[in-house]
């Protein structure tokens, strides 16, 4: 999506200030990478931003207060969801911040059996994550087993990454995290951010 290579991780803030965005044909543009605060500038509360924490909070030491920090300094609690693969991640921040909304990205892998969610991610589960709004799955792994236990525990489902319309799976789950919202910008559904 830029002009640069390898990982953000082990890019300064100075070198990723640099690089410049490409177009949806790969040309190079004049725009830069966005921080938080000049995309919180810019949406200026007339679009929700679901933001995600990537990687093990232990690897940025204090991720969840700089993020927390932002969204509070532009009065962004009730348009910005945070979501993470990461427990610690949504636990600091609902410690930091229990308004903001959460939401848990789960692992999956395919087996013999189905699904299997987190290392066994079962039912029992549901309490652990009081904190958290949603449960956001990828798409091949939206069953409607899994659907019905986690409404029957108060908790949303949201599917990632579907970039191909799907009524079926649309009617099933609560929301869609796409690359293409212009599949579901025409559906006749209320999406919750």
């Amino acid at each position: 999506t830029t002009d640069g290579s390898g990982y953000i991780s082990e890019t300064d803030y100075t070198q990723l200030r640099r690089l410049r965005l490409k177009d949806g044909d790969g040309k190079l543009t004049d725009e830069h990478l966005p921080t938080l605060d000049e995309v919180l500038d810019l949406i200026e509360g007339k679009a929700g931003l679901l933001l995600e924490i990537k990687h093990s909070r232990h690897s940025r030491p204090g991720i969840e207060q700089a993020c927390v920090g932002c969204i509070r300094r532009h009065g962004a609690e009730d348009h910005v969801v945070i979501q993470s693969f990461d427990d610690e991640v949504l636990e600091e921040v609902h410690r930091l911040a229990p308004e903001i909304r959460l939401e848990k990205l789960l692992f999956f892998a395919a087996t013999g059996l189905g699904f299997e969610f987190d290392g066994g991610f079962s039912s029992f589960d549901f309490g652990k994550y009081d904190h958290v709004a949603s449960f956001n799955i990828h798409y091949l792994a939206a069953t409607r087993s899994f659907v019905e236990k986690a409404h029957a525990h108060g908790k949303e489902v949201k599917v990632w990454t579907l970039d191909k319309y799907d009524a079926g799976l649309v009617e099933l789950v609560d929301g869609v995290i796409t690359n293409d919202p212009g599949l579901f910008i025409s559906t006749p559904r209320t999406w919750n951010i």
